[in-house]
């Protein structure tokens, strides 16, 4: 709020401006040093040569940092002085080190540079921007002593943060330290209790890191104009290894990648458009945004990305249903000819025995066992054509029209056992060539 000026302290202005500074000034009237500048410019109050005992030179700057030394305990950093004397510092000695040092004070050389090539597209800049942007933030740290631009990012998966360690140390040279925070439980401020799990996170203190990095969270956008089409792949797998999933149940597979940043969720959305993978999106009850790729999208996905590289999300359903999608999944046109000698196979396949996709693209002396799979997926000869006695090479079930358990039915009629949803190929497996 404006405060108007009574006629003392305009007074008080007129008599010491040229004998006193700006601060003590502002300080005796109460009032900004922003305040004080411009009264005195509405006055045209021109101030005349400082005092003899008010100039700062050489000598005074030294003595003054070695006093400031004394009463801190330590070299004084640049927010711990005054305005006054850094200004003096970078005038009389070019910069606020350089006064120091000419002070035999130490110097902290703690600030750090980005290499040229940190500047330039590479598939590490593009990874941890999509990391970053999923499970990072940007903060700035201030204290008495210092201002620190930080870069916060918090994992709970350990060869994910390993894998993000090691591409920015390659990215900028600098190798960030990460502490880990055992899980616990905490309380809501509405007095409920959750359960959460450790942690990794790691803090990187780089002003010029922050800088370059952040103008890519802030428009998410500038991702694409900035990074070349070859490095969208490796953007993808670091946003999607920190805000994706996968799971598999009864031999059904779903990739998700939520968030609740609409910019970040564009930006995904016009990316997997490029590579022409279907998805369809949905928004929950917490306002978060879930995309989920569909069908043979899933296996497009993870080409493009080079497949799953976080542990925790590898499991051993969702691999073996994965397996089944592949087995499935081709992308080349198959003559109705193809799909005749397939059904013809199949009908061979005993009563109490099973095949595999392999098994019998291998009868028909190829490879296509994607096409295979196919063709069982269009069986219209159902269940003359029994492809329901078709698995996959690991002995697991597999994917069925009807859905897994009722192929688990199926073939449990046929007296074939079952456990864990894979069945014994050494004792089931019927051989074409017998």
């Amino acid at each position: 709020m404006f405060m108007k000026w009574k006629k003392e302290e305009i007074e008080f202005l007129k008599t010491n401006y040229d004998k006193l500074r700006y601060g003590k000034i502002a300080k005796t009237l109460n009032r900004s040093l922003t305040s004080i500048y411009w009264k005195c410019y509405d006055l045209k109050l021109k101030r005349g040569p400082w005092p003899e005992n008010l100039r700062w030179n050489k000598k005074k700057i030294l003595a003054k940092l070695k006093e400031a030394t004394v009463a801190l305990g330590h070299s004084p950093s640049n927010r711990e002085l005054s305005i006054s004397l850094r200004s003096a510092c970078q005038r009389h000695f070019g910069s606020f080190n350089k006064a120091k040092k000419k002070a035999d004070l130490n110097i902290k050389n703690n600030l750090h540079k980005l290499p040229k090539k940190s500047y330039k597209p590479s598939k590490e800049l593009a990874y941890i921007l999509g990391a970053i942007m999923g499970d990072g933030s940007f903060r700035i740290q201030k204290s008495k002593e210092r201002t620190s631009y930080v870069i916060f990012f918090q994992v709970s998966d350990k060869d994910f943060m390993d894998t993000f360690i090691s591409k920015f140390k390659k990215w900028s040279n600098i190798t960030p330290k990460t502490v880990f925070e055992s899980g616990g439980i905490k309380k809501f401020p509405n007095g409920k209790y959750y359960k959460y799990r450790g942690f990794w996170s790691t803090q990187i203190c780089s002003k010029e890191a922050y800088n370059f990095l952040k103008r890519f969270n802030d428009k998410p956008k500038y991702v694409i104009k900035f990074l070349p089409e070859i490095y969208w792949k490796w953007f993808l797998k670091g946003i999607w290894d920190a805000e994706g999933s996968i799971t598999a149940r009864n031999g059904y597979v779903r990739l998700l990648f939520t968030n609740s940043d609409r910019n970040i969720l564009n930006l995904f959305k016009e990316l997997i458009k490029k590579y022409s993978i279907k998805f369809s999106s949905y928004t929950g009850d917490a306002g978060c945004t879930t995309i989920e790729i569909l069908g043979f999208g899933i296996i497009k996905f993870l080409g493009v990305i080079d497949g799953i590289t976080i542990r925790r999300k590898s499991t051993k359903a969702v691999n073996e249903s994965l397996e089944c999608l592949r087995e499935r999944y081709h992308g080349l046109d198959i003559k109705s000819d193809f799909y005749k000698e397939v059904y013809s196979l199949v009908k061979q396949i005993p009563f109490g025995k099973v095949s595999t996709y392999s098994s019998i693209s291998h009868a028909l002396m190829c490879k296509a066992y994607r096409a295979v799979g196919t063709a069982l997926h269009k069986n219209p000869y159902s269940p003359i054509v029994p492809c329901h006695r078709v698995v996959c090479a690991s002995g697991f079930v597999g994917d069925f029209y009807g859905g897994i358990n009722k192929k688990i039915e199926k073939l449990q009629k046929e007296g074939i056992e079952i456990k864990k949803n894979r069945i014994d190929l050494k004792k089931y497996l019927f051989d074409f060539h017998r």
